[in-house]
């Protein structure tokens, strides 16, 4: 019980004074700047697939205007068997180029989805209009959705949803008619540590377990400042997307925090939880106290912390969860290894 005292305590004090100035200087989440388009393999920029953003001259970032200046004026302005005038355009709508062998797809003036059915365009690794479905799936991976069409049983549409790509296969061969890209279906971080949060065991885990999971942080802390993965302290603080945080010793993990929405305690429980909802799942504490402000004991819901309303916190050891709350809504949850684990 000392132990549990301590860690709940004196020990979280420190690791969230500590912390609060870490949260507070930590960089903004961004995305990584992708590698130049030009120099990739013998495809030309003009004529390189890049999946989720770009088929040849026409990227997912263009409007209608972008495409005719472009490519000039469509051969034909299509949505379903109607053709349209540029005068007077359907919500969705589609402009065929047949010479460059492109569709481009449209919604509100907006590009979503680009098309094409010649050999003229491929991927820096080679793929193209006229490769195989097992070509594609050497290059591009086994993560697919293979989809009906209507065109009969040997055609099919082999989709990447996570990349933002299409391709159209027939035959015997399975070989690719079209090539579509639209925007990818990428995972939110919170989703992906929420997929692979089960399988990360807390009691064994290490930095390089959580990178293998999660990838790099986006630093390496503890206090305000900040260290290179080569020269780390015993005692540090990695730095992911929307304010997760892992408090590792001699890398080893020591409790993951969660500080915004979207990362649940199993599937039930995240920031912005009302208290009343939390205990609902979990169950009753197995005591009331209101007013403290120190000396927490785990199994013990504390209200209105020093007098502050709303202000609560809760620990239940067994699960290797701790939770805090301001406004009676969790404002934190935090993850450590179960005794006994």
């Amino acid at each position: 019980m000392n132990a549990l005292r301590f860690r709940s305590g004196i020990f979280f004090l420190i690791v969230m004074t500590l912390l609060g100035g870490a949260l507070q200087a930590s960089p903004r989440y961004e995305e990584m700047l992708e590698d130049e388009l030009s120099g990739r393999g013998n495809v030309s920029r003009e004529e390189l697939i890049v999946p989720g953003r770009q088929l040849g001259p026409v990227s997912l970032q263009m409007d209608q205007s972008g495409v005719v200046e472009r490519l000039g004026y469509p051969d034909k302005v299509f949505s379903g068997d109607r053709e349209y005038s540029l005068e007077r355009l359907p919500l969705e709508y589609h402009f065929l180029y047949a010479g460059a062998g492109l569709s481009v797809q449209f919604r509100k003036g907006a590009v979503t989805a680009v098309t094409t059915f010649s050999k003229n365009y491929a991927f820096s690794g080679g793929i193209s209009v006229g490769s195989t479905m097992n070509e594609v799936i050497l290059s591009f991976g086994p993560r697919f959705v293979l989809e009906e069409t209507a065109a009969g049983r040997t055609t099919k549409t082999l989709r990447y949803p996570e990349q933002g790509l299409a391709f159209l296969v027939s035959g015997v061969q399975a070989t690719v008619l079209e090539i579509t890209i639209e925007p990818a279906a990428t995972e939110s971080f919170p989703d992906l540590v929420n997929r692979a949060l089960p399988r990360l065991d807390l009691v064994r885990a290490g930095r390089q377990d959580l990178i293998r999971l999660f990838g790099e942080p986006l630093s390496y802390r503890w206090g305000r400042t900040t260290f290179s993965p080569d020269s780390l302290p015993d005692y540090y603080v990695m730095i992911y997307p929307e304010h997760m945080t892992v408090l590792l010793h001699r890398d080893r993990i020591v409790e993951l925090g969660f500080h915004l929405p979207g990362f649940f305690y199993r599937g039930k429980i995240e920031v912005g939880t009302p208290l009343k909802d939390a205990f609902d799942f979990l169950g009753p504490p197995r005591e009331v106290l209101e007013g403290r402000s120190k000396n927490f004991e785990p199994g013990i819901l504390y209200v209105s912390i020093g007098g502050v309303e709303g202000d609560c916190y809760y620990e239940l050891p067994e699960k290797g969860l701790r939770l805090f709350f301001k406004d009676f809504k969790v404002s934190a949850v935090y993850l450590y290894a179960a005794p006994g684990r």
